[in-house]
């Protein structure tokens, strides 16, 4: 349920508007409401309005809680997180020819390949396998690990979010 701003500060000066009323309202009921007689019949007048007041306490604060909370409501801004819509076939359009290659090895592979994999790829060897991958990890798209004798290549946290299915 959107509602718009106007409409938020409206409900927010209401409800603070009655809390502030039931603030001061509450101990004028009570005292209006306060026995004049101490007994009538043997049955202290005092004793039965302490009780009624108790018994009211909790319907008190439920309201206050309740106007206090629509208030919040009405004056917080709700952020949510905005949901980029994912398309790793976009992101791969942005790459070239050979980069796209990588790329999608290494979503073929689950997030992670190993540079020696990338270099068996049709057209790349190892020495333009190293060239594309070192031209990628100066753009922030994959970060290298060295393991053993070849690199595991993956992608960093940004593109690893562009790609993500």
């Amino acid at each position: 349920m959107d509602i718009s701003k106007n409409a938020k500060n409206a409900i927010a000066i209401i409800a603070v508007a009655a809390l502030v009323a039931v603030v001061y309202a509450i101990p004028f009921a009570i005292n209006s409401a306060k026995p004049q007689v101490c007994t009538v019949e043997g049955v202290c007048q005092h004793e039965q309005f302490a009780e009624r007041v108790v018994a009211l306490a909790p319907i008190f604060l439920l309201l206050g809680i309740a106007l206090g909370a629509a208030a919040h409501y009405a004056y917080s801004e709700r952020q949510q997180k905005a949901q980029k819509p994912r398309n790793p076939e976009a992101a791969l359009l942005l790459l070239d020819s050979e980069e796209r290659k990588v790329a999608e090895k290494i979503i073929a592979e689950k997030g992670r390949a190993l540079q020696s994999e990338i270099s068996r790829l049709e057209g790349i060897g190892k020495v333009r396998a190293h060239r594309i991958i070192s031209r990628m990890e100066k753009r922030g798209v994959v970060e290298v690990e060295r393991q053993g004798k070849t690199n595991i290549v993956r992608f960093s946290k940004q593109a690893a979010e562009l790609f993500k299915d």
